[in-house]
């Protein structure tokens, strides 16, 4: 298990990065390529930041959102959201709050992400606590080349797939 591809969204307010989890293919299969299911995990996480409850996001900096299938609930499409905020400067420690969008509902049940996603948020941070300003950690992404967490899935060909986004 782990992710499929990322994308950065630049110019939504707040910006946003997205992992599409691998999880996304379980029920996807019939016929339907692994590039067309990642485009919808996509448009299923531009449409959930477009919701009206939005608000709760809305003193974020940026965003991270991690988009999953629930195969405990017949593979019910999950968006993981992270608000990052910073009070003094880009260098100090933000503050993050947490969503878990489910149909088309905020909520902040007790459990926050998977494992998986925990590593994508850690090493999201140590990678922006390497980069000058906002812009240019929006335009990077860290090294995941850590073994089975990320573009190693066999469908992709071993290949790392990043993609900035313009809406």
């Amino acid at each position: 298990m782990g992710f499929l591809k990322r994308f950065n969204i630049l110019n939504h307010q707040p910006p946003a990065k997205c992992y599409i989890h691998d999880s996304y293919l379980v029920g996807n299969r019939n016929g339907t390529s692994v590039m067309d299911i990642i485009e919808d995990g996509l448009t299923h996480f531009l449409h959930v930041l477009d919701l009206p409850s939005k608000t709760h996001y809305s003193g974020s900096t940026y965003l991270l959102g991690i988009v999953w299938k629930d195969t405990r609930e017949n593979n019910f499409p999950v968006v993981d959201l992270f608000g990052y905020k910073y009070f003094y400067s880009w260098l100090n420690n933000p503050e993050v709050h947490s969503w878990v969008v489910r149909d088309n509902l905020y909520t902040r049940p007790n459990n926050i992400s998977c494992e998986n996603g925990l590593i994508a948020l850690g090493l999201e941070e140590a990678y922006r606590r390497t980069t000058l300003n906002l812009d240019s950690y929006l335009k990077g992404h860290p090294d995941t080349s850590l073994r089975n967490f990320f573009g190693k899935h066999e469908l992709l060909n071993g290949r790392v797939l990043t993609e900035i986004v313009q809406l």
